[in-house]
């Protein structure tokens, strides 16, 4: 095969869009001889944090496509039912639950954003802010 000049594997380097490491593909002329169907995908694991690279290359080994995907989502849910399990501990209500995440990240919230995000009136929220600052949420009520 014209592409391998005899050579068992040809290694392509490709800089990664996330972290702007080279990572070196290895595709062995077996493995470009037992393709059927192109494009060849091939996929790295590696920086911090972690990070899959999938490459797909086409019948002259030129990029075809590539995509990062992030590893770490399974932390995240786990990080979030982690959380729901605290807070469901400290006595509150699963809708006080879905309110804690809807308002954590945010620099400050206030009862009419509260009232508006749960759809109750702004006393009701009052009670639930007051129970927030109480448990340790919420520094304050704005």
């Amino acid at each position: 095969m014209y592409l391998f000049k005899d050579q068992e594997e040809i290694t392509i380097p490709f800089i990664c869009k996330s972290c702007l490491k080279e990572i070196k593909l290895v595709i062995t002329a077996e493995e470009y001889k037992n393709t059927t169907e192109f494009p060849i995908r091939k996929e790295n694991i590696h920086g911090e944090p972690p990070h899959k690279l999938i490459v797909f290359f086409d019948k002259n080994l030129e990029i075809a496509n590539f995509n990062i995907e992030d590893i770490i989502e399974k932390d995240v849910s786990y990080s979030r039912e982690l959380t729901i399990q605290v807070l469901s501990e400290i006595e509150l209500s699963d809708e006080e639950i879905e309110l804690y995440f809807l308002t954590t990240g945010r620099p400050a919230v206030s009862l009419g954003e509260i009232s508006i995000l749960i759809d109750k009136p702004k006393e009701e929220c009052e009670t639930i802010a007051e129970k927030f600052v109480q448990k340790g949420l919420y520094k304050k009520v704005i």
